[in-house]
């Protein structure tokens, strides 16, 4: 079998055992051959090289960016931990479905039916979700009775806590939040109730760590709620 150039050039080369010169004994036709050959290998090895490098400048960028991003959500997530208003709000959720939850229970332990405060709606078990922890004074206004548990009743979400603000008086088909809590409590407990949250509260604020506390609490008793009324 004919030997060609390994230039590529198509040169036909002597058989082996008659090549004399370096060319031919290299399984080149001249030394141009081999030269031009050597260059094109340089070249290739030159771009191999270069794009190893790419991939290695990329990989590193690439580590050093997820280095950045990591720091960076450390750095959040350590802010957020002290940051009391995101710690309020996180409590604030917790404490809400504790409350839901454990009025739903007292009225299920009193032999009553579980309803809104304010529009008498029943609460299905498996819809919990459409009720929620109704402020009779608003977290906004009274910021020294967002955790107390005599500010607080069973009432639905949509219609009577966010669609009527709390729905307080009532209207030509609901009772209200202040008639349902008289029925609901008695008048003796209603008075009662009324001349504490309308008197003057020290206004304090709660730090990130005591927050938390509260938090853990809440959770801890919303938990043991969840168990006893079997919900998932």
């Amino acid at each position: 079998m004919t030997r060609r150039c390994k230039c590529g050039c198509g040169e036909a080369l002597p058989p082996a055992s008659k090549s004399v010169t370096v060319p031919h004994k290299k399984k080149f036709h001249s030394f141009e051959c081999m030269s031009r050959y050597a260059e094109e290998h340089l070249q290739a090895e030159r771009e191999r090289l270069r794009q190893g490098l790419d991939c290695y400048v990329k990989r590193v960028q690439g580590q050093e960016r997820k280095k950045k991003e990591r720091e960076a959500r450390k750095k959040k997530a350590e802010y957020r931990n002290n940051d009391v208003s995101h710690q309020l709000k996180l409590t604030q959720d917790v404490f809400n479905r504790w409350i839901k939850l454990e009025r739903y229970k007292e009225l299920l332990d009193a032999g009553d039916i579980p309803q809104c405060i304010s529009c008498s709606k029943v609460a299905q078990h498996h819809a919990l979700g459409e009720f929620c922890c109704g402020h009779l004074k608003t977290v906004g206004a009274h910021e020294e009775l967002r955790f107390n548990t005599l500010n607080v009743e069973f009432q639905c979400n949509r219609y009577c806590n966010k669609g009527l603000s709390g729905n307080l008086s009532g209207n030509k088909n609901t009772q209200g939040y202040l008639e349902g809590l008289k029925s609901r409590r008695g008048e003796a407990e209603f008075a009662r109730r009324m001349n504490y949250l309308e008197r003057n509260h020290p206004n304090f604020t709660r730090d990130a760590k005591q927050l938390k506390v509260v938090r853990r609490w809440c959770a801890a008793r919303t938990r043991q709620l969840e168990k006893e009324l079997c919900i998932d």
